[in-house]
């Protein structure tokens, strides 16, 4: 349902043949880069290179300013877009302007609908006029401690926007949402040499002090030296109704203050807003919160009430689709970061639908147990490596021994020629020639278990030695 909030009824103007340009005198806390295109319309205006000037009543009637506020399941939806004035003014639509008065108008009528349990402020805002402004967003703090309100940001939310902004219970903004420029400023301009050469000299007779200065054309020192000391006062202000309103300290936002706007994701990390969402996502959250309803509560309403929650659904559920797709592709970088080299992993998580914080612990769980099996493999390779090399060091030293035993059969170690002996025949161990049989005992004291196991006892090995020894 859309109502519509009436203001102050603007003057409408005598009409002239003399077209002159909004004044832009004042001190705004407008984004600079708007107040460029102010100048440039007011040029624009001033020359007459407008759609006015083709009109035949260019002052043309306005009746009373009004604002298309929207109100739907509990929820009174107010816009905050272009530039910000006091009061409405008949060339409003020409130049985007939107009066604070009418911003206030409608906040008020929101406290006093028993219909309305939250207000939303859409904010497409670059700032404006700090007259109006500050009183605005008092009313904005004042309202919330009645009725929760939220500012749900539309790409700009520059200056006075921000300082309105920041008096919400809560800052939602899209992502691609310019935020910030805090601070403000006056522009003077120093028309003297244009009466100069116009001919034209002022004379100014004032009550003393800085009374008057400027009215010539000319901006002296003092004036500029006085404007300073106002704008650093509004700039104080500023400062403390944001960090009032973000609860931060006054020395964090001062570092922030610096005229420069932040897109979403810094603006968050900033802590100049709470959250990046899609309108749809934001407005579904606001309204479960305002509601306090669970999602089977929810479901039930909308049961109830299919059609006041019908469309609403649906557009969450694009929201959501949407979101779930940027979430998919994030996700799938994830698994393939966590995954590395493991792309079958990788694929399989995907599909199944694991987080990558998880399949993480599963990817170190494997390199663990690959480190494990690998220094396993590591240690049983190197005590095989160790039983092959003392192997065949006992199989070099026993063929050392049996080319002795070799070389003393030949008698160059002194031993005689023995005849073989027959079967039966008992080895006389006494024989004084028995240098033989002792290097045949050394070498099987040598020998290892495997190579005894051939013989049936040392006698045996000993006797067989001996009988080679003599053949």
């Amino acid at each position: 349902m859309a109502t519509k909030i009436k203001a102050r009824k603007a003057v409408k103007p005598a009409k002239s043949n003399a077209q002159s340009p909004p004044s832009l005198s004042g001190i705004w806390a407008l984004e600079p880069r708007r107040m460029e295109k102010l100048r440039g319309l007011a040029a624009a205006f001033k020359t007459q290179a407008t759609p006015f000037a083709q009109m035949d009543d260019p002052m043309m009637d306005m009746d009373e300013a009004e604002l298309d506020v929207q109100k739907s399941n509990g929820i009174a939806h107010i816009p905050v877009v272009g530039v910000l004035t006091k009061y409405p003014t008949w060339c409003d639509c020409y130049f985007g302007f939107t009066p604070a008065i009418s911003i206030q108008a409608a906040l008020i009528n929101a406290l006093n609908d028993q219909m309305v349990n939250a207000i939303v402020l859409h904010i497409d805002c670059p700032g404006g006029m700090v007259a109006g402004t500050t009183e605005l967003a008092e009313a904005i703090t004042a309202a919330d401690a009645k009725k929760p309100v939220y500012a749900l940001i539309s790409d700009t939310c520059a200056s006075g926007g921000y300082w309105l902004a920041s008096q919400c219970r809560s800052i939602t903004a899209n992502t691609t949402a310019s935020i910030g420029s805090i601070g403000v400023y006056q522009v003077w301009t120093d028309d003297s040499k244009f009466w100069e050469d116009m001919g034209v000299t002022f004379k100014v007779v004032s009550s003393g002090g800085i009374k008057g200065m400027g009215a010539d054309g000319k901006i002296p020192q003092e004036l500029i030296d006085d404007a300073q000391r106002e704008i650093d006062s509004i700039y104080a202000k500023f400062i403390g109704a944001v960090a009032s309103g973000r609860g931060m300290a006054e020395e964090q936002v001062k570092l922030l203050a610096d005229g420069r706007c932040h897109m979403a994701d810094e603006s968050k990390s900033l802590g100049l807003i709470d959250s990046v969402a899609s309108r749809d996502a934001a407005l579904e959250a606001i309204f479960l919160e305002v509601s306090n309803m669970t999602e089977e509560s929810f479901q039930t309403h909308a049961t109830e009430h299919p059609e006041s929650v019908a469309k609403f659904v649906e557009q969450g559920k694009k929201a959501g689709a949407n979101d779930s797709r940027l979430q998919e592709i994030e996700r799938a970088k994830a698994l393939k970061a966590a995954c590395g080299e493991r792309h079958e992993l990788a694929l399989d998580s995907f599909i199944a639908g694991r987080d990558p914080s998880e399949v993480s612990i599963t990817v170190k769980a494997l390199d663990d147990a690959d480190a494990k099996h690998k220094a396993e493999a590591d240690a049983v390779a190197k005590i095989q490596a160790e039983k092959d090399a003392a192997a065949a060091a006992k199989d070099a030293e026993i063929q050392a021994l049996k080319e002795k035993l070799a070389f003393a059969s030949e008698g160059k170690g002194g031993l005689a020629a023995k005849p073989k002996p027959v079967e039966g025949e008992v080895v006389d161990d006494s024989d004084p020639k028995s240098a033989a049989k002792s290097e045949a005992k050394a070498v099987w004291a040598k020998m290892t278990a495997a190579q005894k196991s051939e013989w049936l006892d040392e006698d045996t090995f000993v006797r067989a030695e001996l009988r080679s020894v003599r053949a």
